[in-house]
């Protein structure tokens, strides 16, 4: 009895003291049995398995020889185990006494040893049927997230400036600077604006008011709409969301090949 308590007591360790140091920190930071592990992985779940968890397991999966070393360590102690209990050890002649209705004998695979941490963990994750296969779908369905995430906030904030473009006040704004424009070249050839290009904008702060070199036309339209609407020129709002659309710029698809 002492013998068998004395075997039952003995944990199995095979893993070298310095690859089992960096196991052990891994295993620590994603605080999880390790049998928590392979059946998170084995059922591809990707909501209690986040990218980094499944980076860090990745940089611990068992190679083959270190797998087999955990079963060898693994079989011996299950043998161990047997002898200090006084059972003889499965054969033949045993599995056709058990089949003929005998009373069947504790073998090895009727008992479990107790594994150090990273050797559980080399056996539960060697013991995950398609494991790399299964790693590289959750990895996918990773960056299937990313993409539609960063889809999602892309057109959220163009969509926004398009709101934006709609809202009164800037249609107001926008109004007067063509009524102003309309105004200052009705001498001209081509007649009336009906429209102009954004980027015509920026010819305000360039156009000088005439015998005036400190005055130019944005100076003018500001002063003349703080005199006449003054709530009009805020556009918090407005603001906030052409500033957001300009800093996504141009849809990117490299980025989006960067994330697969």
């Amino acid at each position: 009895a002492a013998a068998a308590a004395a075997a039952a007591a003995e944990v199995v360790t095979c893993v070298p003291e310095k690859r089992a140091l960096h196991v052990e920190v891994v295993l620590k930071r994603l605080r999880m049995p390790p049998a928590a592990v392979a059946a998170a992985i084995n059922m591809l779940n990707t909501d209690q398995l986040k990218p980094d968890d499944l980076a860090s397991i990745r940089s611990i999966l068992p190679k083959p020889e270190e797998l087999q070393a955990v079963r060898d360590a693994k079989e011996d102690a299950e043998k161990k185990l047997v002898a200090a209990a006084g059972h003889s050890p499965r054969t033949p002649a045993a599995d056709a006494a058990a089949a003929a209705g005998a009373v069947a004998p504790v073998t090895p695979s009727t008992l479990s040893p107790r594994l150090g941490i990273v050797e559980a963990a080399f056996d539960a994750l060697g013991g995950v049927e398609l494991l790399q296969a299964k790693m590289r779908a959750m990895e996918f369905r990773y960056d299937v997230d990313a993409v539609g995430s960063m889809v999602a906030d892309y057109t959220a904030d163009i969509g926004r400036a398009f709101d934006a473009l709609r809202s009164g006040s800037l249609q107001y704004l926008l109004a007067f600077v063509r009524d102003v424009a309309n105004t200052m070249n009705r001498a001209g050839p081509k007649g009336p604006l009906a429209g102009f290009k954004l980027e015509s904008l920026a010819r305000l702060q360039s156009t000088r008011m005439s015998g005036c070199t400190d005055l130019n036309l944005l100076h003018y339209i500001v002063a003349h709409i703080s005199a006449v609407l003054p709530g009009v020129l805020a556009l918090d709002g407005e603001r906030e969301a052409f500033r957001a659309a300009c800093r996504r710029g141009s849809f990117d698809a490299g980025e989006l090949q960067g994330c697969a």
